[in-house]
């Protein structure tokens, strides 16, 4: 499943997940390739994750999104948001 927002100057990602069964498929680099495509041409395109999802990161940084910053939790105990683009 995949989710972008087109409403924002810069498109943001919301959701992409895939079923544990299916990873490492292609999956997930099917769906990140199909949103990014979805982003006006020559926009930059915002996620997040959460701190301590590793493997979120790695998987983002493939797809060429670099680290943009971090959010302090809203709630105590949450975990800090990292936000990350990717320029065309």
């Amino acid at each position: 499943m995949g989710n972008i927002d087109l409403r924002h100057e810069k498109p943001i990602i919301w959701k992409l997940y895939v079923l544990p069964d299916y990873h490492g498929c292609g999956a997930g680099n099917a769906l990140m390739a199909r949103l990014l495509v979805a982003a006006p041409p020559g926009s930059a395109v915002l996620l997040e994750y959460s701190e301590g999802n590793a493997r979120a990161a790695v998987f983002y940084e493939h797809h060429g999104f670099v680290e943009l910053r971090r959010d302090a939790p809203e709630v105590a105990g949450w975990p800090v948001q990292v936000w990350m683009v990717h320029h065309p």
